[in-house]
């Protein structure tokens, strides 16, 4: 097979991605472990336990995306260009409709401390990255 398939950094990205999903793992087993005990998990709970997995899991895919797109012969330079527009547009997504994801599963918004650190910073670090 002709030419390096293998883009700079993967291994950095599959074991970021490893490590995710380990955290992911961990996650759930912490919350049924909690269940398990007899606690109850509020919708607050809930909520915050899905945001973080669907958070873990669309980092994840992120981070497998370079070294997929050099599969398909893509140049190294429009790698990182595609995984970053691949990559911003579910992220942003997410992190823009939390507090009316919340309110719709919790009844009430975020506190501001929430917009501005998870809403505010998140969206800028993905924001900043376009460059």
């Amino acid at each position: 097979m002709e030419g390096n398939l293998d883009v700079k950094g993967a291994i950095l990205l599959y074991t970021l991605a490893g490590l995710m999903i380990t955290f992911a793992g961990f996650a759930a087993v912490m919350l049924a472990i909690r269940q398990a005990a007899g606690g109850h998990l509020s919708l607050l709970d809930r909520f915050l336990a899905k945001t973080v997995l669907i958070h873990v899991f669309i980092l994840t895919w992120s981070a497998m995306l370079p070294p997929l797109l050099m599969l398909y012969g893509f140049a190294e330079d429009r790698v990182w260009k595609i995984a970053a527009v691949l990559f911003a547009i579910p992220m942003l997504t997410f992190l823009l409709t939390y507090s009316h994801r919340r309110r719709k599963a919790v009844g009430k918004g975020p506190p501001a401390a929430v917009l501005a650190i998870y809403i505010g910073l998140g969206s800028a670090a993905v924001v900043a990255m376009r460059s």
